[in-house]
């Protein structure tokens, strides 16, 4: 028997399993320590994860990616509309309680699927993988959840646990998992310290602040924005190369589902190469028919569109609310430490930077602290494992 911990991530999931000796990051298929939070589904079978990533320029009406942040919500939300079209060009339908499915073809037949069902599919392929790592059953488990999440939509991820048959002994917020992790291993290296902790993801962002003493976390504030992270960027690149593109060919990428993924897909790794490079370039063959996508980006012009958004200035919002919060000057935290892949971003390191008015700490794995920080909260609530420091 095995406990885990889940990030159950927007773009992508981390699994960590207790082991003697420490926390292990469960590898997958294709010895990936992330697996893509991706659900495909063609007239022979379903693909999830890796599978379900590879082919989904091909297969985008049938591909679902983004569940996380459809558990719960009603598909009369205002702010779905947006939501729902930068996860894909599937056929996202309203269902009879009011909530949100997905209507796709599978084996030749339209299948309609609910949000909580294809949560349950991607945890039970992540247990899966879980149980071919350490060869034993994944009984018990917690997964990491957004500090915004309503209770409807935690509701939901159980409900997903028991469609998928784990018992979910745990949701926790994603920074208390953090925490977690973070003093455990801390502990009597600070005797008196708060931290800050900045979690960009795919498409939220939030800010906690933690006080730690000897043998103890008081978790002092937690605030957000929920629609800004990574997609952000990916979206402001996106639109910059597919207007450009029109202007060349006169083909509008914007409405053809999968020339539009084909684009995002490259933006993502245009914003790699700017961390580093002072010029990134995008080539896509075929984007239309027999006409080719070659274009660049420089760094300046990239900084220019990010400041001319006003994306930057919305993650002063959520630090100084935070500081507000725990009633707390600046000058009184040790630390900001960052997680979540979007904070990769040379851009948002700066902006988060600026905001606090301090260097940024990168002690931490940007993309498997939440992971461990589950499963160490999995080893504490479960009956299963005995937790101890040598």
């Amino acid at each position: 028997m095995s406990v885990i911990g889940i990030d159950l991530g927007t773009t992508s999931s981390v699994v960590a399993v207790i082991r003697a000796g420490g926390i292990d990051i469960v590898v997958n298929e294709v010895s990936n320590r992330r697996t893509p939070s991706v659900l495909g589904f063609t007239d022979k079978l379903r693909t999830i994860g890796e599978s379900g990533f590879t082919g989904r320029q091909r297969n985008t009406k049938n591909t679902v990616s983004g569940v996380k942040r459809l558990l719960g919500r009603k598909f009369s939300d205002p702010l779905l509309k947006s939501e729902l079209s930068r996860l894909g060009g599937c056929n996202w339908v309203e269902l009879e309680d009011g909530s949100v499915g997905v209507e796709v073809s599978l084996r030749n037949r339209k299948h309609t699927f609910t949000t909580q069902q294809l949560a349950a599919m991607l945890i039970s392929h992540l247990r899966e993988a879980c149980e071919k790592y350490t060869r034993t059953r994944a009984s018990n488990i917690v997964l990491s959840v957004p500090g915004y999440y309503s209770d409807s939509q935690r509701r939901a991820l159980f409900d997903a646990c028991k469609i998928a048959n784990i018992t979910c002994l745990q949701l926790i917020n994603d920074l208390s998992a953090c925490a977690l992790f973070y003093g455990f291993y801390r502990e009597t290296e600070k005797i008196d310290s708060k931290v800050m902790f900045v979690d960009i993801g795919a498409a939220d962002t939030s800010i906690a602040i933690a006080h730690f003493t000897p043998g103890q976390c008081q978790m002092l504030a937690y605030t957000y924005d929920a629609n800004l992270g990574g997609f952000d960027i990916d979206q402001i690149l996106a639109d910059y190369f597919a207007e450009r593109l029109q202007k060349k060919i006169g083909f509008d990428a914007k409405k053809n589902s999968r020339a539009w993924q084909r684009i995002m897909d490259a933006v993502e790794k245009v914003k790699k190469t700017l961390n580093e490079n002072e010029r990134a370039s995008i080539n896509i063959e075929c984007i239309n028919e027999d006409k080719d996508m070659n274009d660049n980006i420089t760094r300046t012009d990239y900084l220019e569109l990010l400041n001319k958004s006003g994306l930057l200035d919305k993650l002063a919002v959520p630090i100084k609310a935070a500081l507000a919060e725990a009633n707390l000057d600046a000058s009184q935290i040790e630390f900001v430490e960052w997680i979540g892949s979007a904070m990769r971003a040379l851009p948002f390191q700066e902006g988060v930077s600026r905001a606090v008015g301090k260097p940024l700490s990168s002690t931490l794995n940007a993309e498997e602290t939440v992971a461990k920080g589950c499963s160490l909260a999995c080893a504490l609530v479960s009956p299963l494992i005995k937790l101890g420091k040598k």
